[in-house]
């Protein structure tokens, strides 16, 4: 006999907890999803490249709602190259969608695109929210 308490599912999530779910995945990248309220956070975890920029691209178009805001967490991101970087930034552009927690080597990607203007740090914090800084060791 299985037990059932009242607000929780059989996987043990509680009634109105964020459920994750995978929106892609192929050898190099899994794109998963929480849906809030007014904010979708969305995670990347691997690598972001030429073969499959395009997917993330049609992932993203497919799961944004309305005026909500898009959060991508780049955390996990392991690497990333200019096809990656043109659609993430792409996508940054009108405001709705946020990078957050961006890894060293992509902030470094984006500061060396941005180097023929005259703020590249303006540049970068047009489209990102900074990964929250580490107390020294």
């Amino acid at each position: 006999m299985t037990a059932i308490r009242k607000g929780v599912t059989p996987d043990g999530h509680r009634a109105g907890d964020p459920v994750e779910a995978v929106l892609y995945l192929d050898q190099h990248l899994r794109i998963t999803c929480n849906l809030g309220l007014r904010t979708t956070l969305i995670q990347l975890i691997g690598e972001l490249d030429a073969s499959n920029a395009q997917a993330l691209a049609k992932t993203l178009t497919q799961v944004r709602r309305g005026e909500d805001t898009l959060v991508i967490d780049t955390a996990k991101l392991d690497f990333i190259d200019l096809a990656g970087l043109r659609v993430l930034t792409g996508l940054c552009r009108d405001g709705s969608v946020l990078l957050t927690n961006m890894p060293r080597h992509m902030l470094r990607l984006i500061e060396l695109l941005a180097g023929d203007t005259d703020s590249p740090q303006e540049t970068v914090t047009t489209y990102v929210r900074p990964k929250a800084a580490r107390p020294a060791r």
